[in-house]
């Protein structure tokens, strides 16, 4: 007869057996610690600084709370705002220092340092994202002009795509090549060119900067004067549709059709072809973790959120399933002892992965990844 404490070791080390196999499984997916919820109304970014440091920014109010490990934000500092900037802050970046808020509200750019807001040139071209490269603001432009001599249609030349500020004007820094925006507006091209030239941006801590697609899996880095380094591409980097473009016939008000795809019918009433944007995300964000690897959030399909790491030093992208309601965007952030991902919306929350349980989760490599435009080879016994 076995003894009951010696039965209970058994049961015991059976379980710890089965757990541990249970969280080796490559099917299983990482479940992040959610974190207390703050209520608050609107949206939120979550950013840390060189050291680990976190802070939320509460775009409602502006104001800016330290958050330690609990997730608990602490005493806000407010930023000094002066701009009369109008709609809600889709785009916001902390340079590494901490010293620096560069926010996107609607069309206009607004950079805080040291909490008092400073002015900024106006942009002539639609900015979709932005980040801090080090202390520099870098806007990511789509070919929609804004005013200026950008909307003039006898304008020729490329459209900026990557723009950086020095404070007083800003300077392409990569050009959009081959790209007319007349043609664009003349062939109903735009919702096109706008899914194909998104990004999310982030800086490392070389100060390189890395621009991934919104809406197809590509994913550049730059040096800081935008010569490119290095490419990820998964799914041949095709944009996703979550539909057929087809284009929704609406007739117009009178007058004369203007540029754009438009025709007229027989009793000369004009009419026009509006082509609703359908592409659907595949990068959410991303950031450098603490150990150098750089860090995407992934719609897989169907809703379904992995997270992906590219490690520079094997030349390898490698995947986890992730257990995350994707929704708007998210902003990743690499604190001290974990990796954190906050949604958008504020009400969604934060949450919360120790470095430990990434280094401990099963990574698989990512099927159909290519680096540098060169399919990596497996490592021995790693499955597809």
């Amino acid at each position: 007869m076995v003894p009951a404490g010696n039965m209970s070791t058994k049961f015991l080390s059976l379980a710890l057996v089965l757990a541990f196999i249970s969280s080796a499984s490559p099917g299983l997916a990482i479940q992040p610690e959610r974190l207390p919820a703050t209520g608050w109304e609107g949206s939120q970014f979550l950013r840390a600084d060189h050291a680990g440091n976190l802070f939320l920014l509460r775009t409602g109010t502006l104001e800016v709370y330290p958050v330690g490990k609990s997730g608990v934000p602490g005493k806000p500092v407010p930023l000094e705002a002066t701009s009369t900037a109008t709609g809600s802050i889709r785009e916001a970046a902390m340079s590494p220092s901490g010293d620096r808020w560069f926010l996107l509200s609607g069309v206009t750019v607004r950079l805080f340092e040291d909490g008092k807001e400073k002015v900024l040139p106006p942009l002539e071209w639609k900015p979709w994202s932005l980040t801090l490269l080090r202390e520099t603001p870098i806007v990511a432009a789509v070919p929609f002009p804004l005013g200026g001599r950008a909307a003039d249609p006898k304008r020729v030349g490329d459209p900026p795509w990557l723009l950086e500020s020095d404070g007083d004007r800003w300077s392409s820094m990569i050009d959009l090549k081959g790209v007319s925006v007349k043609d664009l507006f003349e062939s109903g091209g735009m919702n096109d060119a706008i899914a194909k030239n998104s990004v999310v941006m982030a800086g490392d801590r070389l100060g390189r900067l890395w621009a991934a697609r919104q809406y197809g899996y590509r994913v550049q880095r730059f040096t800081p004067g935008g010569r490119l380094l290095l490419e990820i591409i998964v799914g041949q980097g095709k944009i996703r549709q979550k539909e057929e473009r087809r284009g929704i016939e609406i007739k117009l008000k009178g007058g004369e059709l203007g540029s754009g795809d438009a025709t007229q019918d027989p009793q000369r009433r004009p009419k026009a072809t509006y082509y609703p944007f359908t592409a659907e995300r595949a990068i959410y964000g991303f950031t450098e973790g603490r150990d150098g690897k750089m860090y995407f959030l992934v719609d897989t399909g169907a809703g379904s959120a992995s997270l992906d790491r590219f490690d520079s030093t094997r030349s390898v992208l490698e995947r986890v399933p992730i257990q995350v309601p994707l929704k708007d965007t998210f902003t990743l952030a690499a604190g001290k002892d974990a990796l954190y991902l906050a949604s958008w919306e504020a009400k969604q929350g934060c949450w919360r992965i120790s470095w430990e349980d990434l280094d401990a989760a099963p990574w698989k490599p990512v099927k159909g990844a290519r680096i540098d435009g060169v399919a990596p080879e497996p490592r021995p016994g790693a499955s597809e």
